[in-house]
């Protein structure tokens, strides 16, 4: 990683021509090694957050989504109320009242209810903001300057008076251009006309659209998180302890393997309740560590627009046992490996895979080492572990920390290790006989706090699971809007058509007729909803998807599941209307006005 500051007047574009040209002659000059080598010129807003913006960007949709679903909902509820107002408007326009003036007037109504629902909406993120705080401050150490500030308050009541506005321009146009001599006319059946009627449907369909595609993403990030928890990591994750330990430079006399690590491994392995233990230099699951390219001896180098990678850890004997992680071909390390011994290693399952052809033996290979000193011999084949808890394991090469010189343990400077306890009685209860041995063993070394496995990976998934969090409670109020969105637009339409149900009735339509009629209606309404939801969902899957993590092998299952939970709760808000419009007395309804 190498950080320079652009010359004045010079693009991204011209500096990638640069480096690009300047690896092309580090490659020519040195060929053996260098050529084919390349190099990507990014800015460093880019290289820091380029992950976090497009997941910002996914959640500020989510939001849009639920903004329409409630934009379409609040529409398609005042395009009810205007209906049932035509009469009182045709009535001013009868009296004179300019149709641009009604108008106003109903989107002055419609801007007061969007002050006071900003209003109420700005008092309910204050106090989510302050759980969401307590969160972000134990999830990523910050957040505690994140507050309601004078911007946030401005934007929020110009999105709730333009929304509110936006939603009432359909239903206030369409009250101020009605026709006078037809509104008065029309008595009860004013709002009843087929382009009414469409258009409440549409509002309908568009709720039921977008909060299927919020139901699908949201149902199929928790099943990606749950499947995430579920994994096979490599290890057994049960009753097993990892504390983080940090040496500062010279804060150790001697060397830290024979004076801290292999001294502190045999006295945690000699308390009661401790099956095993063991020190690893970079922590599996939490993230990758060093890369190696050192080829094997007797193959041809990787060429070096080709190189193949290993990850590198150093290790201690009781490491394996530790993590329950079995050397299934070989042997462990142990007392004879030592500085002066023969440099040895270990490696797993997928390197085999990766840098072995089938039939040829991982125990007859050695690693080249530099002039002057043994080859290091592969002496074990241990079973995979995840270095990224996220993707399968990598190829690996663990080496002893007992060989390491006493030259190098002496430049090594400030570190950092893990110490990893496996116990045979419930997890927490052997942390404070550990503090203790650890409090008399190094008193001047800071030990941090013991945890357990699953700790680690709550705290590895915690993006995922606040990721998870919000798409539910996004598509919990999109569907709670629909649901309500679905109820409010029936009951108006059964409250408009009281007079021909009447009709219908005395004609001798039966009670479940009628309801199966509004049932049908709402039926086919929530058929081209989800229909559109799932094209919607289709087409935005791969936007989403290279954003945020998205696997499950069983989508179209899902997808398919909550396409009929949703169809179960567009009727059963339909329920309640239906009802309603199967109760009507004929006798009233004829004399409804």
């Amino acid at each position: 990683m190498t950080v320079g500051r652009l010359k004045s007047g010079i693009t991204v574009q011209q500096a990638q021509a640069d480096v690009a040209h300047v690896m092309q002659e580090i490659g020519q000059q040195y060929p053996a090694t260098d050529r084919g080598r390349s190099a990507t010129v990014v800015l460093l807003t880019t290289a820091l957050h380029g992950s976090e913006l497009p997941e910002i960007t996914v959640m500020a949709g989510a939001v849009l989504a639920v903004l329409l679903i409630a934009c379409a909902n609040v529409a398609g509820l005042l395009l009810a109320r205007g209906s049932a107002r035509e009469r009182e408007m045709s009535l001013r326009v009868a009296m004179g009242a300019a149709r641009g003036r009604l108008v106003r007037q109903l989107l002055v109504e419609n801007a007061l209810l969007g002050v006071l629902g900003a209003g109420a909406g700005l008092l309910l993120a204050g106090f989510l903001l302050t759980a969401m705080k307590v969160f972000l401050a134990h999830a990523f150490m910050r957040g505690d300057n994140i507050h309601l500030n004078v911007y946030v308050i401005a934007l929020t009541l110009c999105a709730g008076i333009f929304s509110s506005i936006s939603a009432g321009l359909i239903p206030a146009w369409r009250a101020a251009k009605t026709a006078p001599n037809h509104a008065l006319k029309s008595g009860a059946t004013a709002g009843t006309s087929q382009k009414q009627h469409e258009i409440r449907a549409s509002f309908v369909v568009v709720q039921i659209a977008l909060s299927l595609t919020l139901v699908v993403f949201s149902g199929l990030l928790l099943l990606t998180l749950h499947g995430m928890l579920q994994t096979d990591l490599g290890f057994n994750p049960q009753h097993l302890l990892a504390l983080q330990i940090n040496v500062p430079s010279g804060g150790l006399k001697g060397h830290y393997v024979t004076s801290l690590l292999e001294p502190l491994e045999q006295r945690a392995q000699a308390m009661p309740g401790v099956i095993a233990a063991g020190f690893i230099d970079e922590m599996p699951i939490v993230g990758y560590g060093s890369a190696w390219s050192k080829h094997i001896v007797g193959q041809s180098p990787d060429p070096p627009d080709r190189e193949r990678f290993s990850e590198t850890r150093s290790v201690t004997a009781g490491y394996f046992s530790a993590l329950g992680v079995p050397v299934v071909r070989g042997r462990n390390f142990g007392p004879q490996d030592t500085p002066n011994s023969q440099p040895v290693a270990i490696v797993n399952e997928a390197w085999v895979k990766e840098f072995l052809t089938a039939g040829e033996d991982p125990l007859a290979q050695a690693f080249q080492n530099r002039p002057g000193r043994p080859n290091r011999a592969i002496v074990g084949v241990a079973r995979d572990v995840r270095q990224n808890a996220r993707e399968k394991a990598r190829p690996e090469i663990d080496f002893p920390f007992s060989q390491l010189s006493q030259e190098l343990q002496g430049d090594v400077g400030s570190f950092n290790v893990t110490f990893f306890v496996r116990s045979a009685v419930p997890t927490m209860s052997v942390v404070p006989q550990l503090r203790e041995t650890l409090r008399n063993f190094a008193p001047a070394i800071a030990f941090q706090t013991p945890v357990t496995i699953g700790e680690v990976l709550d705290d590895t998934f915690v993006t995922n699971r606040m990721e998870s969090w919000l798409f539910g409670i996004f598509a919990g109020i999109a569907v709670l809007l629909a649901v309500i969105g679905i109820y409010g637009l029936l009951m108006q339409e059964v409250i408009s058509r009281i007079r021909d149900i009447g009709v219908r009735m005395a004609l001798g339509a039966t009670r479940s007729k009628i309801a199966k009629t509004v049932l049908a209606r709402i039926a086919l309404l929530t058929g081209i909803g989800l229909g559109a939801g799932v094209l919607l969902t289709l087409l935005l899957r791969r936007v989403v998807s290279s954003v945020l993590i998205i696997r499950h092998k069983n989508e179209s299952v899902v997808i398919a599941a909550l396409v009929v939970l949703m169809a179960f709760v567009g009727l059963l808000a339909a329920c309640i209307p239906a009802r309603r419009a199967a109760k009507v007395d004929p006798m009233i309804a004829l004399r409804y006005e």
